[in-house]
């Protein structure tokens, strides 16, 4: 085949030289072609090219090594067409070792690759970005960047067949950003000094899950991390906490293995099926945790990692030292864990640490050649701002672990320290060896449930700024959130229901749709004092119902209203005495920590018992009982795209359910968590009658509409 260069003074217009590459074509096969560029030749010839291949074409770089870089410069480069780039062959790429080897094309001054097909490749290249504030790679569809605001718009919008093999992504803000997320694969990839996070994964509107991506031998290494979001600074970032949509999103066995995390971590938010595996995670800054889950998270194995703590910084951080893996502590419980057979060694702040989660296992980890800096090895009882003004826990709404096994761990009783966690009066199924530890060092704290603030029943939400104004849905059909006056009509009417232990799912009784809204403000909008414009709405659900939080003020029955997951920086207010709208509920100091920004009586709700219409139809007395499941709960039923299963038993606290159709067949299999709503995507089942069954036994009836 021939190849496709010009000379570095080229005198040929662009056309001429789309001329030539039609002619060139001509001795491709009839099903793929292979072009070829030069390094005298820069983003436009570039571009040109993949606009006149088609998919499944291959671009290959024929020059590499040093002084032959190519010089990018210009605007993003669009990649719309299922292509393979490929730089020059060196023979010496060796896929044993972690991140990239033998690599000679090197691609400088890019301002953003954009993806915008399935099936694009990358292949023994390097690609490095004009400077750190671009996303050097973008696969964020059109569709992710507009309308994301609309109750009812989903984004089904991610590309697979991606792939990444042997290529070097240095430098840019994000080395890569998937949007709602690609399938893809990362093989031997180094992600080099990234400004903020190397890959992630950010979820926008009712997305239920991302495609399954997979990592394996990369390399991550970010520049320094610096300034009020240095925490953040993530290898991987898996975020679907970023809007308030209430599903877990599934990360369908997306898993990260044998990678090299340098000063840098993993970061995963409402997210569930994930494994992290043989990785190894060096800290010298004790910036970053290297291992977070927050918000919600489930379904997750941390096995056989290499953890190496070298952190020691100096004043005024000397209090500092590595934080290895951190699960939820800010009342956004995470449940069902398996760390397993991870290495330990260095000085660590804490092993594990976060509030109050469940279903977790802590098996054979070695920590034999670790030193505990802090007072504990495992803190189950640490919330992050506990002491903070405006965001203690009262006694009364403490939440308990349950269903905690630590067995087999070696290095725990070496330096005395010790296993703080709350537990139920009674039961729990804690299930820990007592003798890792030394003597008096399990503390196990038994405390009471938590009580519902409001308890099941109807209520009226009357605005503390003006009394007149109640809360109220616009009518059937609408998404519409209004404040009405002088009404007592069942749109002013509320259905609060409590998900213990902090959490309520709150419905207009007119319209049988849930208060909701599509995000709550980030740390960054905050910080950069960006527009508060994020208006709440009602919306059908399916069983994963949107949850809201309560906080008390200092009035009997006067609340704050604030979106679950959203870590309280949010709060339901009344705009122009007419507007529900959410507005700022945090803001930062001048020392880079963040505290409650309290609102004016605006952003405060009574929340009044009342009589009303149950959607139901029948007549409901506003307050009732915190009502007790038993077996398992199957809700709503009749479905239609989401399904919800709880069940309460602290002697099995996973189940494995299978759902069969009417004639016998096995359409679906899950695993569901004790005392957790475990949301189920049933759109893929047809109308009709299925039978979900439980490994205990427990058999109910479904009614897919």
């Amino acid at each position: 085949m021939p190849q496709f260069t010009f000379s570095k003074n080229n005198s040929m217009s662009l056309f001429s030289q789309l001329v030539l590459i039609a002619f060139i074509c001509i001795f491709s096969t009839a099903n793929a072609k292979t072009w070829y560029i030069n390094k005298t030749q820069g983003r436009n010839v570039l571009q040109a090219l993949i606009d006149n291949a088609s998919d499944g074409d291959l671009i290959y770089f024929v020059d590499g090594g040093a002084g032959n870089d190519y010089d990018m410069s210009g605007p993003p480069i669009l990649v719309n067409k299922a292509i393979t780039f490929q730089g020059a062959y060196s023979g010496a790429y060796n896929s044993n070792v972690r991140g990239t080897s033998g690599i000679l094309t090197n691609l400088t001054n890019v301002v953003s690759f954009l993806i915008r097909s399935n099936g694009v490749k990358f292949k023994s290249i390097k690609i490095t970005a004009v400077n750190n504030e671009v996303v050097l790679m973008d696969a964020r569809s059109e569709r992710y960047n507009t309308n994301f605001t609309n109750p009812g718009y989903t984004a089904n919008d991610q590309y697979e067949g991606i792939e990444f093999t042997n290529v070097e992504l240095n430098s840019g803000f994000y080395s890569c950003f998937a949007g709602n997320g690609m399938q893809a694969d990362f093989t031997n990839v180094s992600f080099i000094d990234f400004g903020r996070i190397g890959y992630i994964n950010d979820r926008r509107t009712r997305v239920n899950g991302m495609k399954k991506v997979t990592f394996n031998r990369c390399r991550f290494k970010p520049l320094p991390p610096s300034g009020d979001f240095g925490f953040d600074s993530r290898g991987i970032s898996l975020d679907a906490g970023n809007t308030s949509y209430p599903v877990v999103w599934s990360g369908n066995g997306t898993y990260i293995n044998e990678c090299n995390f340098e000063n840098t971590g993993v970061a995963f938010s409402r997210i569930k099926n994930i494994v992290v595996s043989n990785n190894k995670f060096t800290d010298d800054t004790a910036l970053v945790d290297m291992i977070h889950a927050e918000e919600f998270s489930n379904d997750f194995t941390i096995t056989g990692n290499e953890f190496v703590c070298n952190a020691a910084p100096a004043a005024p951080r000397t209090f500092e030292r590595s934080r290895i893996i951190t699960l939820d502590s800010e009342l956004q419980a995470v449940t069902d864990f398996t760390i397993s057979n991870n290495v330990v060694t260095g000085e660590y702040n804490f092993f594990v640490n976060g509030y109050a989660p469940t279903n977790i296992r802590i098996k054979n980890n070695d920590l034999s050649d670790g030193f505990p800096y802090n007072a504990s090895y495992i803190d189950f009882r640490y919330y992050e701002n506990r002491l903070k003004t405006g965001e203690g826990i009262d006694a009364n709404q403490e939440f308990v672990s349950r269903a905690i096994t630590i067995t087999g761990n070696t290095g725990f009783k070496n330096w005395n320290k010790e296993c703080r966690i709350n537990v139920p009066n009674t039961g729990g199924a804690i299930n820990i060896d007592y003798s890792q530890f030394g003597g008096g060092k399990v503390v196990l704290n038994a405390i009471n449930e938590p009580v519902a603030l409001r308890n099941n029943g109807i209520y009226e939400i009357v605005n503390a700024g003006n009394i007149n104004k109640n809360l109220a849905s616009n009518g059937a059909g609408t998404y519409g959130l209004i404040t009405k006056e002088g009404v007592t009509n069942n749109s002013v009417k509320w259905e609060f229901e409590w998900v213990p232990p902090y959490y309520y799912h709150i419905k207009n009784v007119d319209t049988g749709m849930y208060l909701e809204t599509h995000k709550g403000y980030t740390e960054t909008e905050i910080k950069e004092n960006k527009p508060e414009n994020v208006y709440p709405f009602v919306n059908y659900a399916g069983s994963a119902k949107p949850k809201w939080i309560l906080r008390k003020t200092g009035y009997d029955g006067l609340f704050k209203i604030l979106p679950a997951g959203n870590e309280k920086q949010s709060v339901l207010s009344l705009e122009a005495n007419a507007y529900p709208k959410l507005i700022k509920h945090k803001k930062f100091n001048s020392d880079g920590t963040r505290s409650i920004k309290e609102p004016d009586n605006f952003g405060k709700w009574w929340i009044n018992p009342s009589f009303a219409s149950s959607s139901s139809g029948a007549k409901q007395i506003a307050i009732e009982d915190t009502k007790t499941f038993e077996g398992m709960n199957v809700s709503p039923n009749p479905a239609n795209d989401i399904v919800s299963l709880y069940y309460e038993d602290d002697s099995q606290p996973v189940l494995s359910v299978e759902i069969y159709n009417a004639v016998g067949g096995l359409v679906q299999t899950e695993k569901i968590n004790s005392h957790t709503n475990t949301a189920l995507d049933i759109s893929n089942l047809t109308t009709g009658v299925y039978f979900v069954k439980a490994s205990n036994g427990m058999v109910k009836k479904l009614l897919v509409q």
